[in-house]
């Protein structure tokens, strides 16, 4: 990306000062992010009922009077709502909509406990918005084009071979190791009564 386009894209996105937003005034649209670890999800509650919501959530007005859209934060927001917290901190940004939505996936993207499969759907997802290359999008998130590519090529894989990624049954590198033809076989052919053990650790693309 140039110097040029980067302008463009920060000129983009205009920033709102920081105010407190009504809980119920925010409204999840789609997010990348489907899982939340139940343990992590419980530390983060407590702390917020300890401390306050420090980081303030990052919203969008989204055309209804006095309602936003929420852009990141949707793990604090949920806290919130479990602690029955009336407002939160937020910091508003005007912008179009499609920019939103990029903004959206790219904030995702930069957390460090997104799931393959939900980082290889953000991937896709700004790819196919015809705005990015892998080669623009992988210097933006600070990754190689070989990570971007394979992330993304896990989207390729059988229904069960994805949902097994989810659950963490098998991970990216057992995809793309020399015996991915027969993991694939045993995930997507295989009763799960049938199936062996998986033992692959790691739980990124190489």
């Amino acid at each position: 990306m140039s110097n040029q386009e980067a302008k463009q894209q920060a000129a983009a996105v205009k920033e709102v000062a920081l105010e407190s937003v009504a809980v119920e005034k925010i409204e999840i649209v789609e997010n990348v992010r489907k899982h939340f670890d139940a343990a992590a999800m419980k530390e983060l509650t407590e702390s917020i009922r300890h401390n306050g919501v420090l980081v303030p959530l990052l919203l969008a007005k989204n055309g209804k009077p006095g309602v936003y859209r929420l852009i990141a934060g949707e793990r604090r927001l949920r806290a919130a709502k479990a602690l029955d917290l009336k407002l939160v901190p937020a910091q508003i940004v005007e912008a179009d909509a499609a920019k939103l939505e990029e903004l959206q996936v790219l904030e995702n993207l930069h957390r460090a406990d997104l799931g393959p499969i939900e980082e290889a759907r953000a991937f896709k997802k700004l790819l196919d918005g015809g705005k990015q290359t892998v080669e623009s999008l992988a210097k933006q998130v600070d990754k190689s084009v070989k990570y971007v590519t394979r992330s993304v090529r896990l989207l390729e894989l059988p229904r069960k071979a994805v949902q097994a990624i989810e659950k963490g049954t098998i991970t990216p590198e057992c995809v793309f190791s020399s015996k991915s033809a027969t993991v694939l076989l045993q995930v997507g052919h295989q009763s799960p009564a049938s199936r062996p053990p998986f033992s692959c650790k790691s739980a990124t693309p190489a």
